[in-house]
């Protein structure tokens, strides 16, 4: 293979460099297999006979499919093939709506690390945005370069995969915060950068995939009448939510958690744990209302009615085994050892809050010393019992993967490299355009190992060499099954691998569960251009240039809000507008899995359980697989075990003051707006969308995110205190 080197004004003549990439797409003729027929470029496909697209339809209906998010099942259902190879992708209009979004999407990705509402930026709105952006441009005349015509779906995607990229929220930032605001070891501008960006580009090294939307991206291309009324719909919403979360956010906090029963009964720590629930760990937040979007969240507008049932059960479940563990003391954790009902503190046997500083040292190893004067650390029984759901859910992901897709995985490895009839017909028709060497691929792996492996050496992260590797090679084998476990079974397995084999190091915890978590992420969107039929050339580009975009994007927000929010941060539950109880909390994990790990959860040990429910969710799948192979009209089916398990924890962490305003909301999407569910998607991507956007502007220049603060004076629907009016532990 002969390398060929061009200059750098090669690639700055954009016109030309363009053109090139079109007669390259030009020449290109397409087969595609379906069935009995065979389909060449630029012709629609109705039916792929029994392709991989319809069986990705049947698999969207499966239990054990992962359909929580609406992009998952719109490329599923879109069986309509259509590739137009003269449409241009990397245009410099397609350029400034990804940078534009990318900004955007990676500085409010990291602002909500300090939220207590902890969301992630939709891809719909970022899509829908960057849709918005280029058609804008379009309208402004201009050299073909500018302007080669109406903004394309292809352009729209690009500008979506690079936006996408930026908005993903990097666990390395939670480890840089926690070293600096627990252990006062803050990371210099190159040791930090340095670190976001190699744990960043291991998992574009990584072969992940997983189905995205495409439909909303082709549909708005087309601008038929349901795309025109759609776009409508978004800007109404959009604009509707943007006003409105002025009040909730800033004017009126009050109405982020209404709680009748706080109003009225006595003031007591036993109606704060039932009914609370404007706080993080406040309560079960049973029979509150919410009035904020942010914190009743847009799950309820695309969640399969299905899996919205499972997760009621859960929740309902998980109040009476909540309330008993900590009523009869499991675990020694409860009401009887003056424990809280929740936290996200390590404590001790006594109650208290563990001394952290004093138990670890600086470096990450155990003060021998100071931890026999206070024990093992301890957690509460909520917590405790929420880690084992979580391995539980994990353990129940793989093996339900194993049991229903074991035909998926083995045809998947034993597939021939020319593909066959099971072969995608989206990768199909992209392999005729410029491909991504794979040379490239292996060299972003050695490139950014080495810059991992340097920057745990000069940030003395106490991990050695051979073990930066594993963590790295760990992290390829969590990419593997991505695409049917989604990311939550790596960051289990990780750090439980760790913890159970290290020598106990907190910060070596840190790093391994950063590099062997993170790249997960990165690998998930690895597919998007594929569905939108871009060259994967286009598609790699633009996931990098939107990682590097969302780097600095990520880095400048930390900064601003270390540097002038760090006491806040500091505080058990902040100030009700920012918190550092997400990265309190990935501390305390670090700790009690790095530190302490042997000690609390091997077999015979007083949390054991944790390790146990990692064992039992291996098998709980196995009998309703049984059931429904045996009666499958029952509908055995529809019962998700792994999204089960996953669910009981949910009212054990966060605010939960607008659970019971998602389950109205879920109960009208699905029996009201279900015959407008093409609008579904929409709704819930310009509600949060909006809802992050105004929030984002109210924190820079209304709520201390600048220098300056813009307080509003303290009354009734502005209280100096918990929003619900609850009482409070101290």
């Amino acid at each position: 293979m002969r390398l060929r080197i061009r200059p750098l004004g090669y690639f700055l003549r954009f016109p030309t460099f363009l053109k090139r990439e079109e007669k390259r797409e030009r020449s290109g003729v397409v087969v595609v297999n379906g069935g009995d027929s065979e389909v060449k470029e630029h012709v629609d496909v109705p039916s792929l006979g029994k392709t991989q697209v319809s069986k990705e339809v049947e698999d969207s209906n499966h239990p054990n499919s992962n359909n929580s998010e609406p992009e998952e099942k719109s490329i599923a259902t879109s069986s309509n093939l259509k590739d137009d190879p003269i449409l241009r992708t990397v245009t410099v209009r397609s350029c400034i709506a990804g940078i534009v979004m990318a900004i955007v999407g990676g500085s409010v990705a990291q602002l909500f690390i300090y939220k207590p509402v902890f969301l992630h930026v939709p891809a719909l709105f970022v899509q829908l945005l960057c849709y918005l952006i280029g058609s804008g441009l379009s309208k402004i005349p201009g050299p073909e370069w500018w302007n080669p015509g109406p903004f394309s779906s292809k352009e729209t995607g690009f500008s979506a995969i690079m936006a996408v990229s930026a908005s993903i929220d990097s666990i390395a930032i939670y480890m840089l915060c926690a070293q600096d605001l627990y252990f006062n070891k803050p990371a210099s501008a190159i040791l930090a950068l340095s670190t976001i960006f190699s744990s960043q580009m291991i998992g574009y090294g990584w072969a992940g995939s997983m189905l995205p939307s495409v439909a909303l991206i082709k549909s708005l291309a087309n601008k038929d009448k349901v795309a025109n009324d759609q776009l409508k719909f978004f800007k109404k919403s959009f604009w509707a939510i943007s006003i409105y979360e002025f009040f909730p956010s800033y004017l009126t906090p009050a109405l982020q958690a209404i709680s009748p029963w706080c109003l009225t009964f006595p003031k007591s720590q036993s109606v704060t744990q039932i009914f609370g629930g404007s706080q993080n760990l406040e309560g079960l937040g049973l029979f509150s209302m919410s009035f904020d979007f942010a914190i009743v969240g847009a799950g309820s507008l695309y969640t399969p009615l299905d899996t919205q049932i499972t997760q009621w059960i859960a929740a309902l479940i998980s109040i009476f085994l909540f309330m008993a563990g900590y009523r009869f003391n499991w675990f020694g954790s409860g009401l009887g050892n003056n424990f809280p009902l929740f936290s996200a503190d390590l404590i001790t046997s006594s109650g208290k809050k563990y001394n952290l500083t004093s138990a670890v040292f600086p470096n990450g190893t155990e003060n021998l010393a100071s931890v026999e004067g206070l024990g093992i650390p301890m957690m509460p029984t909520a917590t405790i019992l929420g880690k084992s759901f979580n391995c539980a859910a994990s353990s129940a992901a793989v093996m339900a993967t194993i049991l229903y897709h074991w035909k998926d995985i083995k045809s998947v490895v034993m597939r021939s490299k020319s593909g066959g009839a099971r072969e995608d017909p989206h990768r199909t028709i992209v392999k005729k355009y410029r491909q991504f060497p794979t040379y490239v691929m292996l060299l972003i792996i050695l490139a950014a190992g080495v810059m991992a492996i340097l920057a745990s050496h000069f940030g003395h992260s106490g991990l050695s060499v051979f073990g930066m590797l594993g963590s790295l090679a760990l992290s390829g084998l969590i990419s593997i099954s991505a695409g049917f476990l989604f990311a939550s079974t790596g960051v289990v397995l990780s750090i439980m691998r760790k913890g159970l084999t290290s020598g106990g190091n907190s910060v070596s915890h840190f790093w391994f569960t950063t590099f062997a978590s993170t790249s997960t992420y990165q690998c998930l969107n690895i597919l998007k251009g594929q569905y939108l039929l871009l060259s994967p050339m286009s598609v790699m580009t633009g996931q990098l240039a939107g990682s590097v975009i969302g780097l600095f994007a990520n880095y400048l927000v930390m900064e601003i809000i270390m540097r002038n929010q760090r006491d806040v941060l500091l505080m058990p539950n902040g100030n009700g507008v920012l918190t550092g109880i997400h990265i309190l909390s990935y501390q305390s994990q670090a700790i009690s899995w790095g530190v302490f790990a042997r000690r609390l959860y091997l077999p015979g040990k007083i949390y054991s359980v944790v390790i146990y429910g990692t064992i039992a969710g291996l098998f709980a799948p196995i009998p309703i697989y049984l059931l429904e192979r045996w009666k499958p009209s029952v509908g055995f089916k529809k019962f998700n075990v792994s999204v089960f398990f996953n669910a009981l924890p949910d009212l054990g962490g966060g605010v939960t003051s607008g659970k019971m305003n998602a389950i109205a909301l879920g109960i009208w999407a699905q029996f009201y707006m279900r015959r407008y569910r093409r609008k579904c998607d929409v709704l819930a991507a310009a509600l949060l969308g909006g809802t992050e956007i105004t929030i984002m502007i109210l924190l820079i220049f209304f709520q201390g995110g600048a220098p300056w603060k813009l307080k509003i004076p303290f009354y009734f629907l502005n209280p100096d205190g918990p929003r619900d009016y609850c009482e409070v532990r101290p």
